[in-house]
């Protein structure tokens, strides 16, 4: 039984290497076929064509990863703070204050953000272009940002808004 599959295997083989065959029927119509036919010529037929892949080693692929690529330059066009908005006069008896930077393009890979208020730096790093503020003084403050590229370089900064923050407050009563 296996040498019979063995034969009709190397059969099916050998018939696979067969020629093209063109004939034209009665009608004219052109027709390709795998076995010869009454009138059918054979055709010949170009190599096939073939690749082979470069060798592919580890040395290669190592040393694909150490070149030295140009870094990407990160130019920013615009900085502004688009919340809390300018003069903008906020209730909030907590003290908490979102702040929203809008920066085109965004944030470049290994840049950060700093923000100051009263000139003070009080988020150093972020990553982040909306930062909450918790118990923040009540009063006029002043707010800023700046980006720092990986080297610790000022790149862009924004422009200084005052927003001022409403927190009620409890007095005591004078003493009779």
């Amino acid at each position: 039984m296996r040498i019979l599959f063995l034969i009709v295997l190397m059969l099916l083989c050998f018939s696979s290497v067969a020629g093209i065959y063109k004939y034209v029927d009665a009608n004219g119509k052109v027709h390709y076929s795998g076995k010869k036919q009454n009138g059918s010529e054979e055709v010949n037929l170009p190599p096939t064509s073939t690749y082979s892949a470069p060798a592919f080693t580890r040395e290669a692929v190592n040393e694909e990863e150490n070149e030295d690529k140009p870094e990407k330059k990160q130019d920013y066009t615009a900085i502004s703070i688009v919340q809390p908005k300018i003069n903008e006069a906020l209730r909030s008896n907590n003290g908490n204050v979102q702040v929203m930077i809008d920066l085109k393009p965004g944030l470049a890979t290994g840049d950060t953000i700093t923000i100051y208020i009263d000139g003070k730096e009080l988020i150093k790093n972020s990553v982040q272009t909306s930062i909450t503020f918790n118990n923040l003084d009540r009063g006029s403050h002043t707010l800023k940002a700046t980006v720092f590229n990986k080297d610790g370089i000022a790149v862009i900064s924004s422009k200084s808004i005052i927003f001022h923050l409403l927190r009620a407050s409890i007095i005591s009563p004078a003493k009779s």
